[in-house]
């Protein structure tokens, strides 16, 4: 949450129109919300409400948080995928895009794989068993 202390004060103070939507977030009494692992992966990307789409098609993501700046792009979203929570920004020029990969365990990779297809993913690699065991492609 380190990230979030450090955009939204900025945020608040740069856009007093700034909206929001809080679903279903309940804060503990410890460092950390419930049901939040410690680590949660903060991807800045080029459109923030594609990618929520996205993941929310192929990969069943339920949106638990999104703030919107008052130009209507995201200042920051939190996705719950399976037992994960990743967060989700548009860029801005101090806070450009970054390149990121990320390993998610599916139940079934060719059917994710084929729904990524599906919905505008480019195939970067097909599925296939690696040596370490897991099935794995690049949509």
């Amino acid at each position: 949450m380190a990230a979030v202390r450090r955009i939204l004060p900025k945020a608040l103070n740069n856009s007093p129109s700034l909206s929001f939507k809080l679903k279903n977030l309940k804060m503990e009494t410890s460092f950390k919300p419930t049901g939040y692992t410690s680590l949660s992966p903060y991807l800045i990307v080029e459109n923030a409400q594609k990618l929520t789409e996205l993941l929310k098609k192929v990969f069943n993501a339920t949106e638990l948080r999104t703030f919107i700046r008052g130009d209507g792009s995201v200042q920051h979203s939190e996705l719950q995928l399976d037992d994960s929570v990743i967060m989700i920004s548009d860029s801005l020029d101090e806070y450009p895009p970054i390149t990121a990969m990320l390993h998610y365990y599916v139940q079934d990779v060719f059917k994710t794989f084929e729904l990524a297809i599906k919905n505008g993913c480019e195939v970067i690699e097909q599925p296939k068993k690696g040596d370490d065991g897991d099935t794995r492609g690049l949509p």
